[in-house]
């Protein structure tokens, strides 16, 4: 019940709430990993990345393969700026859930963070071909294009992106691009 609440309080974005609950349940049932992954990613959120890394460590701890845990570890360590560490959880993530598009997508930023604009683009040649219609990828490498000043691919990339996107303020991102390459 706890583990529910927490979720639900998660959802409305109540995290000390959240967490309470989480805390519980971990309270009750100490090696209950998802309890760990969710306080990680309820204190990502509040962007308390540290508190983040040390809760999702315990979760690696009792569960060395969980892609999960490592994904939102990496998420907290990109919220620190700590590229290393990032590009070496979302590198574990994707060895144990091989088929983990978010965690490539996001691998390929910290590759862009780390100035390896083509190790970024093969991250995401890879994320959107597990997942063809992953407009943030998509969007992602249309920058990298840019950068690259692919036109013609940063353009296709772009207009891919605002088919599939449903988010207002992500399709005027994605607009905004075109325009500024002149394609709107």
């Amino acid at each position: 019940a706890y583990f529910r609440r927490g979720n639900a309080y998660f959802n409305t974005r109540e995290y000390d709430r959240a967490l309470a609950d989480y805390r519980a349940r971990l309270a009750r049932q100490p090696d209950f990993i998802e309890a760990y992954i969710n306080i990680g990613i309820t204190l990502n959120n509040k962007g308390d990345f540290d508190a983040a890394i040390a809760e999702l460590s315990k979760a690696i701890a009792l569960k060395a393969d969980s892609a999960d845990a490592y994904y939102q570890r990496a998420i907290a360590a990109l919220g620190k700026q700590d590229y290393d560490r990032a590009l070496d959880d979302f590198t574990f993530a994707i060895k144990y859930k091989p088929t983990f598009a978010e965690a490539y997508r996001n691998r390929a930023v910290v590759y862009y963070f780390k100035r390896d604009v083509d190790r970024a683009i093969d991250d995401l040649n890879l994320a959107i071909q597990i997942k063809p219609d992953y407009a943030d990828a998509l969007y992602t490498r249309g920058i990298l294009w840019r950068v690259k000043n692919q036109r013609d691919a940063a353009i296709a990339d772009f207009n891919r992106a605002l088919e599939l996107a449903t988010n207002p303020n992500f399709r005027q991102q994605i607009e905004d691009q075109l325009r500024a390459l002149g394609a709107r």
